[in-house]
């Protein structure tokens, strides 16, 4: 699958949250990781019509600082635990799960793990959808979700209604 395509899917499936997250009244926010770095594209917001503009527009392609996304969902999560210590959270991390930009000089896969063991321990449910398609696929996403107890769905095998059903 192309990553046109891919895009198409994975934001039609998000867009399927947003409408439940909308129904339920629950709060969304977004993060995206690119190039070099992780950008707070959304806060926690109920506005689901701001999170389908901001994800209409995101950008993608580029190599993936995929710790860089997970310091940054860290530290945004960390903060809204604070203020909704009772809430319930729920990370959606779409990635091929290659990070391969360097996190403060050190090893993308490691730091990666790190920064996942640490939302672990905040007690944020994780759901990983995994984008990597290539026949040689190296399964980072996989052990991520394994590592943060989180759960784990390839896109290929994903539609909104099992992914609705998951979370």
């Amino acid at each position: 699958m192309g990553v046109k395509q891919q895009m198409i899917k994975v934001k039609s499936l998000i867009y399927s949250l947003l409408i439940d997250a909308y129904q339920k009244r629950d709060k969304v926010g977004l993060i995206s990781f690119r190039v070099n770095d992780a950008k707070l594209i959304l806060p926690f917001t109920n506005s689901v019509h701001i999170a389908k503009k901001k994800l209409d527009n995101l950008p993608t392609g580029g190599k993936t600082p995929l710790a860089h996304g997970l310091a940054l969902a860290y530290k945004v999560l960390k903060q809204e635990k604070i203020k909704n210590p009772d809430g319930n959270f729920i990370m959606f991390l779409v990635s091929d799960g290659r990070g391969n930009v360097p996190y403060e000089d050190k090893n993308c896969l490691d730091q990666a793990e790190i920064f996942g063991i640490y939302i672990k321990k905040l007690g944020i449910k994780t759901i990983i959808l995994d984008t990597e398609t290539d026949h040689l696929a190296f399964g980072y996403s996989w052990e991520l979700a394994r590592l943060m107890d989180g759960k784990y769905m390839k896109l290929n095998d994903v539609s909104a209604e099992n992914i609705k059903d998951l979370v």
